[in-house]
């Protein structure tokens, strides 16, 4: 039914079991939680036919549905990611609770009353950040972007005369003192006229 859990040593771990047909749809990405429960997403629409599962849901340690987490969504979700206090990142293709692209929600799936995202990039991954914001990684102009708790682009980045790239960003990873690695379909150039093909490291902070 399209999500297990696996021990150590890769056989099953038959604790965790969800009931019925499960999520009806391919799962994209999986958030394990600090309680032993799990978030899953992706293009499935509901999760053992229970209402409030469409295309995000959380589990609880045995594999049922936890129906204390609603989802607003109403397209296809491509990932999410812990954003702290309880809250969490998800990267989406249209809309959710009115928001779209990339929305901040909170432990019951509602979207965080403080967040507002006004850009126009589709997202597709996210990489959470030190600092509390996130990258946010697309195949749409700018293809990434830094964005704040609030929804807010996080300004003056990349720095001036940083690399930006030029096609998709589809991988990234950000070490603990902020500079990034960044993968893709894309080179990198800078106003010198400087590139980088492919896959690079720099200081965007």
């Amino acid at each position: 039914n399209r999500i297990a859990r696996l021990n150590s040593d890769l056989t099953l771990h038959t604790t965790f079991n969800p009931v019925g047909t499960g999520p009806n749809g391919t799962v994209k990405a999986i958030l394990p939680l600090a309680d032993g429960k799990v978030l899953i997403a992706g293009e499935f629409n509901s999760v053992n036919a229970v209402a409030g599962t469409a295309y995000i849901a959380r589990l609880a340690s045995t594999g049922a549905v936890d129906t204390g987490f609603v989802s607003l969504a109403n397209t296809q979700i491509r990932d999410i990611a812990d954003a702290g206090n309880n809250t969490y990142w998800v990267a989406h293709a249209n809309n959710y609770s009115g928001q779209q692209s990339l929305v901040r929600v909170d432990d019951t799936g509602a979207k965080v009353a403080t967040f507002s995202y006004s850009g126009n990039m589709t997202s597709s991954r996210i990489v959470p950040q030190p600092d509390g914001s996130t990258l946010s990684l697309g195949s749409n102009y700018p293809f990434i972007q830094k964005v704040q708790q609030t929804g807010a682009l996080v300004p003056a980045w990349p720095n001036t005369g940083g690399y930006t790239p030029n096609s998709a960003v589809t991988a990234a990873f950000t070490y603990a003192d902020g500079r990034s690695i960044i993968g893709g379909n894309s080179a990198l150039s800078r106003p010198s006229g400087t590139c980088r093909s492919t896959v690079s490291r720099s200081s965007m902070r």
